[in-house]
């Protein structure tokens, strides 16, 4: 090699190299600056978080600063066989019954492991989600065919939590990445598929079978400012809860749902 000219990186001389890093380092200075300053304003004026929130906002845009566009790409969700040969693997009732969970409720992961069991009502077919995603609750109705798994795999247990583990404690949701992970191994599926995939799933489906995009986005969670009671509201209107129980419940929905034992007592009886 010849360092005879001495060239840096990309063809850059050594005056070049010199004035990169003088522009980097006034580059540095002027954003040390910058949080120095601010730093001094917030705590002069003992600025909180939702203020400052807006100083940014509106600093960016008198500066004309935008943020950058983010390129989202398109989701592609699994087949009805993708989806039944996931569930087809699961020989745990427990965890199968989880992942039926989350597909037909389109809770996130986090809200499914802190769903206690105090916040299911069987009788009422609803499950509400607290303090969800920006701190939003909600409620989301459930079919008759999952509230019957459920009330059954309920029966006679003591858990705080609706999915607790052997050692009855909550599961993280790192943990149910993990078993999705190996169920996804396990069925041969290539394309991407998580415990999120089934969110997805849920929200795909409410639409491809023409739910209002406004119940869509109060049932996902997805609708700033929705209280339980706007949700509540919704439901009652034009017997939406009826319709989406039967939804719910509905051969199309269920496509690619595993197939439960009649005797459910004996399939989660084997497991506390």
């Amino acid at each position: 090699m010849n360092y005879g000219n001495n060239t840096g990186f990309s063809g850059l001389g050594r005056g070049q190299v010199v004035n990169f890093e003088e522009a980097s380092a006034k580059a540095k200075s002027g954003v040390q600056e910058a949080i120095a300053v601010l730093s001094r304003v917030i705590r002069k004026h003992k600025l909180t978080y939702s203020q400052l929130r807006y100083v940014y906002r509106e600093a960016r845009r008198k500066a004309g600063i935008a943020a950058p566009r983010v390129k989202k790409s398109l989701i592609e969700l699994p087949t009805v066989k993708e989806l039944s040969d996931f569930y087809a693997v699961i020989k745990d009732p427990v965890h199968r019954l989880l992942f039926r969970t989350l597909e037909n409720t389109g809770a996130r992961i986090s809200e499914l492991c802190d769903l206690k069991i105090e916040h299911v009502d069987l009788g009422g077919n609803l499950i509400f989600i607290k303090n969800g995603k920006g701190g939003r609750d909600r409620v989301v109705p459930i079919g008759n065919q999952l509230k019957d798994q459920i009330s059954l795999f309920i029966n006679g247990k003591k858990n705080v939590y609706l999915f607790e583990s052997r050692r009855h404690t909550r599961y993280s949701s790192r943990r149910v990445e993990q078993i999705c992970a190996q169920y996804k191994r396990a069925a041969k599926i290539e394309k991407r598929f998580s415990p999120h995939t089934l969110r997805h799933i849920f929200n795909s489906r409410l639409a491809t079978l023409g739910v209002p995009r406004e119940l869509r986005e109060l049932l996902s969670g997805h609708q700033k400012g929705s209280r339980v009671q706007d949700i509540y509201t919704h439901l009652s209107l034009d017997g939406f809860k009826d319709q989406l129980i039967t939804l719910l419940d509905s051969p199309k929905w269920n496509a690619g749902a595993p197939v439960y034992s009649r005797n459910f007592e004996t399939e989660f009886g084997g497991r506390t």
